[in-house]
């Protein structure tokens, strides 16, 4: 009950010290029982676990689907468009595989109109997992964008997809 006390207080602290001055904030900080400090920075560690889990964390944050899917459907939405598909279980696992191996950096807010490639992999179950680029941006499902860096081999690949069909 305590532990949970001080853990509301420091919450409490938080927001005040948010809405203070920078000055008084600090003030504020150096006037708090140790336990309240812990509980303080326990919070903050927590809110950054947090704003990191929004962001890509496991692996590269692109693939996340466990299981190995049955067919994949290519969009390419260049300066023209072409489609592609592929049943192929050793070159859907070569491309998964290249997806994983891509290098995600900053967020951007830029955005291209005549540059993605849009690969929809269905799995046994008829579920589906759509990854997009739009030229060196990852798009995530909420339409964030990544900088993204090891496209090559992946375009590569789809070039050989391509050519197939």
């Amino acid at each position: 009950m305590k532990r949970i006390l001080t853990i509301c207080a420091a919450a409490v602290i938080m927001m005040v010290s948010g809405c203070a001055s920078p000055g008084k904030a600090a003030e504020q900080t150096t006037a708090q029982k140790p336990e309240q400090t812990a509980a303080q920075t326990e919070a903050q560690t927590a809110a950054q676990t947090e704003a990191q889990t929004e962001a890509p964390s496991e692996g590269n944050g692109i693939w996340t689907a466990a299981e190995m899917p049955v067919s994949l459907h290519y969009d390419r939405m260049w300066e023209y468009c072409a489609v592609a598909e592929s049943t192929d279980e050793e070159l859907i696992s070569e491309i998964i595989e290249s997806i994983k191996m891509l290098e995600v950096g900053e967020p951007t807010n830029m955005a291209v109109d005549d540059f993605t490639d849009r690969l929809t992999f269905t799995f046994a179950d008829g579920s589906q997992a759509c990854v997009e680029f739009e030229a060196d941006f990852w798009v995530t499902d909420d339409q964030e964008r990544y900088e993204v860096k090891g496209l090559g081999k992946l375009r590569g690949l789809l070039d050989e997809l391509m050519e197939e069909q």
